[in-house]
């Protein structure tokens, strides 16, 4: 028949709708077609196309009566091996996404049979076309069947077949590399052995060289050939040719610290240091001989053995004493015997440390290890002067003996002298001035409490400072009559009033401020007193002198200073020991202080400073009377003088300060007589726009941006308000609603303007700030906004698909199109799944749509060339096979559609779907719906 002479012709086609096709998730098929059916005549008649079982069953039919001599016979059977094995490849992945359950015998059984017959089909091609063209792949396939079914012999046997028959195929090496694994794996070490060998000196071993090196290495080491695996070991890393080991990623680390692991490992059986010596004499100029070494020791450190940790270290140092990683074996000496908790020989070594290396040492001016060992090894040493010092320190704080301050002292000697800098961040300072207090060398102990507390009037070290009070009290005390007793008391108040501002509410604070307050009284430096207690009162809420405050307050009022008034009532305020009553009425008195001034500088024309005032007392005094008042005042007096912006300004604060306040309607006129008074529209834009640059609220922020943008809209200049919205999203993804609102403005700005390539960006923006935002942070509206631009995003794709013709080459241009058609279906899929009946009807009609579009441009699509009678009849006849699961698909999705009439929703997306279905499903659907106030369901 001249059918036959196109089984190629279909073959390919099925092929490519297999490779080509995707519903979802699920596996392609031969006998699969992808999710997109086209509108088709209804009166054509369709065969409906093969199931993968109908192929499958086709072939094993075609096979049972095709001769050795028929040329398809071959293809067919490795066709039909292929479906097999997949098959069985889908079985075992639904078995094992099953998380757990209980694997059913029956799918097990299926698995099996499948890979049997997976089996004896390829066997059967191999033994009746024993000398066929890529028998080499078909061994290789069998290979993996074998392995799949856990027939690891037969398996092996056939890769075995595979190396020896096809030593020119490009699966001889892969093959050869999976024999020597399995020959590892089950022990049969020299035969791995040779096979890695084989490998390694095959000429197109690139993939696999390094790693049957490795691999021959470990097969060596298991033979007890370690000398031997040191050298497969470190060539491999020889080609691997590492980086810098500073610089390497961690995936390269891993792989670098793997093979000298192995390294390590093989000279440990060797007996260590001795063999790494003599082996490393025939291989002097090898860039990685510290490393070995290195990891040697380390193998001894897991080992606790730490000695010989040491020793190794120690063998490396004396037979390479000019490389530049001498230093960081002496480092790493120190930090093995810090690892054994042996402290003694710890700090023997650090002293052998610093000798050698401290950042003076003449050593470095060589520079033979470079800028990083220097680095490196000063960091080593840095703490470990640290730890001899705290080591010294603590055995003198336990037992004083003179030896061990001394030690002490020496070590934090040396510490000052290389690494001041660190000095206060380490602590050391403050630990040093702890030992030499304990010495009773009060004099310097405080100068170095000084070093580690302050940096000028900033406090860094609480403790340190406290301890300069305590000491600057007993200095002062002994050098009672001396000049430099007044330096000490000087310093004491600075000290105790610098620490009383920074720890306003520690327990300390107020016996420290009362005792400097109480000193400088004694010494009749009144002025200091009242200056201490001024300083400290204005900042301390309670634990300071009650008293001190009061006087100070009285002084004030009695001299009738509005302004100093104010601070001493603040101060006794801030008291927590004064009576309620007391409170209230100071409360009061403050507050008029305060407006008194305002008052007084509104007269004298000083309407700054007045309005300043005027707002001042509701943070002060809050609870005051005439706060609210102070504040009506103090925007009244600015809009008399037409200060709009700081009119604006005060009324924004007022608001937030007292939203129930009586004032508030009042206030609101003012705000709006103000917005129009400072230029309107869009100058009043552009302010809110500049607010929300500056301004240290970022809810204010927020809202003076937005509202620049509603402005720049509202006016017409849609530039502007692009611009506004834009900044928007990019500085504020919070609060998520409002965020989402000023992506859809930006989409619609864009759509005005004709841009629609912005317009899709912001869709995709939308879409995405969707997928990362948190479901309880989702509102209804924001998930509509998300649908209506999957909506956007899906009628973009869904256009490009439309435009594409199916043409010849056919593989080609259909290509293209389902690339346009799948990005479409994504799309409206997502949208549909917000299940918004706004979004979800055009989306889901959407979709039917496109598939019966496929299906009647698949019809329609250019034939071949010289296809005539039969031949072309049977093209069409397989075309139609092709284009009918589209067309039904399409219903599948019109019929969803219809769904939505249940919830009493009939639009015209709906309609369409419905009239479509009346057009490709007339028997069931070319009826009147019954109406009856709602539409009922379609039966």
């Amino acid at each position: 028949m001249k059918i036959k002479k196109h089984i190629t012709t279909f073959i390919i086609m099925s092929l490519f709708f297999s490779a080509c096709s995707s519903q979802g998730p699920e596996k392609n098929t031969i006998g699969s077609i992808d999710i997109i059916n086209k509108r088709v005549d209804t009166k054509k008649v369709f065969i409906k196309p093969r199931s993968t079982a109908d192929i499958r069953k086709a072939y094993a039919e075609y096979l049972k009566h095709a001769s050795l001599e028929d040329k398809s016979r071959l293809d067919a059977i490795n066709r039909l091996a292929e479906i097999e094995f997949e098959l069985s490849s889908q079985l075992q992945q639904e078995q094992e996404n099953k998380n757990g359950e209980t694997k059913e015998e029956k799918a097990e059984r299926l698995y099996n049979a499948r890979l049997q017959k997976t089996i004896e089909l390829l066997v059967t091609s191999l033994k009746d076309y024993p000398n066929a063209k890529g028998n080499d792949k078909i061994l290789y396939q069998l290979a993996k069947a074998y392995d799949h079914s856990g027939d690891n012999i037969n398996a092996e046997k056939t890769l075995t077949r595979l190396v020896k028959k096809y030593p020119k195929s490009p699966y001889y090496i892969e093959s050869q590399f999976r024999l020597a694994e399995n020959y590892f794996s089950r022990r049969k070490y020299p035969l791995a052995e040779d096979t890695y060998t084989d490998i390694i000196t095959h000429p197109k071993n690139n993939v696999f060289y390094e790693k049957a090196l490795f691999k021959r290495g470990w097969a060596r080491f298991k033979q007890e050939f370690y000398l031997e695996a040191v050298d497969d070991y470190l060539r491999a890393i020889d080609y691997h040719q590492f980086d810098d080991i500073n610089t390497l990623g961690a995936s390269e680390k891993d792989q670098f610290n793997e093979y000298f692991r192995a390294v390590g490992l093989a000279f440990s059986y060797l007996g260590g240091a001795q063999p790494l010596n003599e082996y490393f004499k025939e291989n002097p100029e090898f860039p990685y001989i510290y490393y070995s070494y290195e990891q040697v020791s380390n193998i001894y450190r897991k080992q606790q053995r730490f000695s010989d940790a040491v020793e190794t270290l120690r063998y490396y140092i004396k037979n390479n004493p000019d490389s530049k990683d001498v230093p960081m074996a002496y480092v790493r000496i120190v930090n093995t015997w810090k690892e054994g908790g042996f402290a003694n020989k710890a700090i023997a070594e650090i002293e052998t440390l610093y000798n050698k290396f401290n950042p003076q040492n003449k050593y470095w001016l060589s520079r033979k290890s470079g800028a990083k060992a220097f680095k490196a090894v000063n960091e080593a040493l840095k703490k470990d002067i640290l730890l001899a010092a705290s080591f010294y320190h603590k055995r003198y704080t336990e037992k004083p003996k003179k030896q061990d301050f001394t030690n002490a002292d020496k070590w934090y000697k040396r510490y000052l002298k290389h690494y001041r800098s660190y000095a206060r961040k380490d602590k050391v300072y403050y630990q040093y001035a702890s030992l030499i207090s304990a010495k009773r060398q009060y004099a310097k102990a405080f100068k170095l409490y000084e070093k580690a507390a302050y940096d000028g009037d900033i406090i860094l070290d609480k403790n340190a400072a406290y301890a300069t009070i305590l000491l600057s009290d007993k200095l002062h005390k002994i050098n009672k009559g001396k000049p430099v007793a007044e330096d000490y008391l000087n310093k004491h108040i600075r000290y105790a009033t610098l620490y009383t501002q920074l720890y306003a509410n520690s327990k300390r604070a107020g016996k420290i401020i009362l005792h400097a307050a109480e000193l400088a009284f004694k010494t009749q430096q009144y002025k200091k007193a009242i200056e201490l207690a001024e300083t400290v009162t204005e900042k301390k809420k309670g634990n300071s002198s009650t008293r001190a405050r009061i006087i100070k307050a009285h002084s004030y009022f009695k001299l009738g200073q509005y302004d100093n008034a104010e601070a001493a009532y603040y101060a006794v305020m801030a008291d927590g020991k004064i009576s309620s009553k007391l409170r209230s009425q100071l409360n009061d008195k403050l507050a008029l202080s305060v407006y008194k001034q305002a008052e007084n500088a509104s007269k004298a024309g000083k309407l700054q400073e007045a309005i300043e005032n005027y707002t001042r007392i509701a943070r002060l005094a809050p609870g005051s009377s005439i706060a609210e008042t102070g504040y009506v005042d103090a925007v009244a007096l600015a809009m008399q003088n037409k200060l709009w912006d700081v009119s604006i300004q005060h009324i924004k604060n007022f608001q937030k300060r007292y939203p129930r306040s009586r004032y508030s309607k009042e206030m609101t006129k003012k705000l709006s007589v103000a917005y129009l008074n400072s230029n309107q529209g869009i100058k009043a834009a552009q302010e809110f726009e500049k607010i929300s640059g500056f301004e240290k609220n970022k809810d204010v922020q927020i809202a003076a941006l937005w509202q620049a943008a509603e402005l720049y809209e509202e006016k017409g200049n849609t530039d502007a308000a692009i611009r506004s919205y834009e900044k928007y999203v990019k500085k504020y993804k919070k609060p998520y609603p409002q965020y989402m609102e000023a992506l859809k403005k930006l989409t619609e700005l864009y759509t005005k303007a004709g841009n629609k390539r912005k317009v899709m960006r912001w869709n995709k923006e939308i879409v995405k700030a969707d997928k990362r935002t948190i479901k309880k942070d989702k509102t209804q509206r924001t998930r509509y906004i998300t649908s209506s631009a999957l909506l956007a995003l899906g009628r973009n794709a869904q256009q490009r698909f439309n435009k594409q013709r199916l043409v010849l080459p056919l593989n080609r241009s259909l290509r293209r199109k389902k690339t346009a058609m799948k990005e479409a279906v994504k799309y409206f899929g997502l949208a549909s799944k917000f299940a918004i009946a706004e979004t979800a009807t055009e989306a889901t009609d959407a979709i039917a749509q496109i598939y019966q579009r496929f299906s009647k441009d698949l019809l329609e699509s250019e034939k071949p060339k010289g296809l005539k009678g039969d031949e072309l009849e049977q093209y069409t006849i397989l075309l139609e096979d092709k284009a009918f699961p589209f067309e039904d698909k399409a219903i599948e999705f019109y019929e969803a559609n219809m769904s939505h009439i249940k919830d009493g929703v009939y639009d015209k997306w709906v309609q369409h779907s419905h009239n479509q279905l009346k057009e490709l499903f007339p028997v069931r659907y070319k009826r009147s719906a019954k109406l009856d106030g709602v539409i009922n369901e379609i039966h």
